[in-house]
């Protein structure tokens, strides 16, 4: 009994990425992929549409806006960068809040209304 040895934790010399299946679907969505852009609307429409939902606050008007920022996913899925983030952290913040503000005010006002833009540099102004 004497002779046994402590539990070692053993160390690994480089790092392993965390799996990033939300980017992988993205990349191959990117190509033109249409399976893989619904793998990508499976990791991510439930968190998009949450993020909208607080926006939106109309059940019904969310799931069209939600629509909506995956139509624009779906064309700019080219533009996805990994090195700037994750591809659900892509998701929540590079369309939705531009087609929010864009398609809700709309939808709920007719285009004539108000609406409070946001651009990210500057604070926000409401035009008419």
């Amino acid at each position: 009994m004497a002779d046994v040895k402590p539990f070692q934790r053993l160390r690994t010399t480089t790092p392993v990425p965390p799996l990033d299946t939300a980017g992988a679907a993205l990349r191959r969505a990117a190509t033109g992929d249409e399976a893989a852009f619904g793998e990508f609307y499976d990791l991510t429409s439930a968190l998009v549409h949450g993020i909208v939902l607080r926006v939106v606050r109309d059940p019904a008007i969310s799931e069209e806006v939600t629509q909506e920022v995956f139509v624009e996913l779906w064309r700019v899925a080219p533009r996805y960068d990994e090195r700037s983030g994750s591809a659900k952290g892509w998701a929540a913040t590079s369309p939705t809040g531009e087609l929010s503000i864009e398609f809700v005010p709309n939808k709920l006002f007719g285009p004539a209304s108000s609406a409070i833009i946001t651009d990210g540099n500057a604070p926000n102004r409401v035009v008419r």
